[in-house]
């Protein structure tokens, strides 16, 4: 059920309108949402990039405000290994899970929401988590007016 409030104003009275009617109108409102759909996307991409060629993540004009989001940091994991050999083994617990079998086998996994609070236990730490982060990678733009 559509709400009062969003229901569109249409060229044609719907109560009245042949299926022919309906349907065309269907298929050309398709057509401009995928159309719409294609220019946004082509934008954000044009965007991000000039954004990226400034080294700005957050770009203000006007009254507009642009900000890239990005996905959550990911590491590798072969290189997270490491913090076993330089952490207490209960430091460790709280953010790794080893494998293990429950109806299948789970396998082995970094919490990456807490890899950061290990930053605490020295150098060797921060060096193992850095070398081991992955480049942040761009999940597309938030653009909103902002107050001026």
């Amino acid at each position: 059920m559509v709400a009062e409030s969003n229901i569109p104003e249409l060229p044609f009275n719907i109560d009245y309108a042949d299926d022919l009617t309906v349907l065309e109108y269907y298929l050309s409102q398709v057509e401009v949402c995928t159309k719409a759909r294609y220019t946004v996307q082509y934008l954000e991409y044009y965007i991000l990039k000039r954004m990226e060629s400034r080294d700005a993540s957050i770009a203000r004009v006007g009254g507009i405000e642009a900000k890239i989001k990005y996905k959550p940091t990911q590491y590798n994991t072969s290189i997270l290994y490491r913090l076993k050999e330089v952490l207490e083994s209960s430091v460790v617990s709280d953010v790794y899970t080893p494998e293990h079998q429950e109806t299948i086998t789970v396998p082995e996994k970094w919490d990456g929401r807490k890899i950061r609070g290990l930053l605490k236990y020295g150098k060797a730490v921060q060096e193992i988590i850095d070398l081991a982060t992955f480049p942040k990678q761009p999940s597309g733009i938030e653009v909103q007016r902002i107050d001026g």
